[in-house]
């Protein structure tokens, strides 16, 4: 894993059971047990969260490793005010504070967080989650390229939730190439909420259907609120 480094970013490039991997960087800045305050930007934090984060690490002093850690996770989902307390923080820290911020797109963390933060890429991919799950082997690339948390795959295998939304995909393309009609699957479409929409996008250019794509983004009616959504998913589609 390579040396400690005080701010880092871990970009999550492949398939990872990314709790593992912090609690693995964690025990290589001391051999003592640490616990990290932990905060997920995909929960929607405020910047009073962060201002809590200030406090509790003020006034609590270091254990007995003489190190506090603290972990904001998907710092690419982080709003501004959130970014802007969180920089005030990295600069004015004490040496004892590390700080580790994950993403699985660098691309999308504002400049001013990525340039204060070291970057690794974490591209251990473990394949053990494979021979652990009867998945058929048709989807494992594809899983492979939809998610990089080991986690989040798990929860949405056991509800058939990913199996449904490529189930979508695959009769919207049987569809289009049949020259069948595609408006009862496009009023389905709408009805999906940010998360599936953003996942049969991605499933979509995965499977390289760029014309269905594009249909999809040009033709559906959908209200300004989804469009802001679309936005924000083409940002990082290729990710």
């Amino acid at each position: 894993m390579g040396r400690v480094i005080q701010h880092v970013l871990l970009n999550i490039t492949k398939l990872t059971d990314v709790d593992s991997y912090i609690q693995k960087y964690i025990q290589n800045i001391s051999d003592k047990k640490i616990k990290p305050y932990v905060l997920d930007c995909s929960n929607n934090i405020k910047k009073q969260d962060v201002i809590e984060l200030m406090k509790v690490f003020s006034s609590t002093s270091s254990n007995e490793s003489g190190k506090k850690v603290y972990v904001v996770k998907n710092i690419d989902k982080a709003n501004k005010e959130v970014c802007n307390s969180l920089l005030k923080f990295i600069e004015n820290e004490d040496p004892s504070c590390y700080g580790i911020f994950t993403t699985y797109n660098k691309y999308k963390v504002i400049p001013t967080i990525l340039s204060r933060l070291a970057q690794i890429d974490v591209n251990e991919s473990d394949e053990s989650f494979f021979k652990k799950h009867p998945i058929q082997s048709k989807y494992v690339d594809i899983l492979s390229y939809l998610y990089k948390d080991e986690k989040e795959l798990e929860k949405d295998l056991n509800n058939s939730f990913i199996y449904n939304l490529i189930d979508f995909c695959d009769k919207l393309i049987n569809e289009y190439e049949n020259a069948g009609s595609v408006k009862d699957l496009f009023e389905k479409f709408i009805g999906y909420d940010y998360g599936q929409i953003e996942k049969i996008l991605k499933i979509l250019f995965f499977k390289k259907k760029n014309e269905i794509f594009i249909d999809l983004i040009v033709n559906v009616e959908i209200n300004i609120n989804k469009i802001l959504l679309f936005n924000e998913i083409l940002k990082g589609i290729g990710g």
